[in-house]
């Protein structure tokens, strides 16, 4: 007789893809969309639709999924989440421009 001491069920939908929209205005980056599932698959249709940057990191989707909607990015997650920002400067010239503007760099690359 074998008895299974250590059977875990899980939850399918902790599996699902997970997408987060950021906005980042002169203060702390937050949450404005976020999605799982089907949803999330259409949000990244309309970001690719909308020529938006996406970057993929599933961890970070998962610990920012957790935060609310409006939800400033709290300070332990900044590093990762400039990461993300790096990202979109180097990739996204609209992106650039608007960063360049509020922080007065004028053309400047930030490396």
């Amino acid at each position: 007789m074998t008895i299974n001491k250590c059977r875990k069920i899980r939850d399918k939908s902790y599996f699902m893809k997970k997408t987060i929209a950021l906005k980042y205005d002169k203060s702390a980056p937050e949450i404005i969309a976020k999605a799982r599932g089907e949803l999330a698959k259409k949000m990244l249709q309309i970001a690719q639709q909308y020529d938006i940057s996406v970057y993929k990191d599933e961890d970070l989707a998962e610990l920012l999924y957790k935060l609310e909607l409006n939800q400033e990015i709290p300070e332990t997650l900044y590093n990762a989440v400039a990461a993300v920002m790096a990202f979109c400067y180097e990739v996204n010239s609209e992106f650039r421009e608007r960063i360049d503007s509020m922080i007065g760099n004028k053309g400047n690359d930030i490396k």
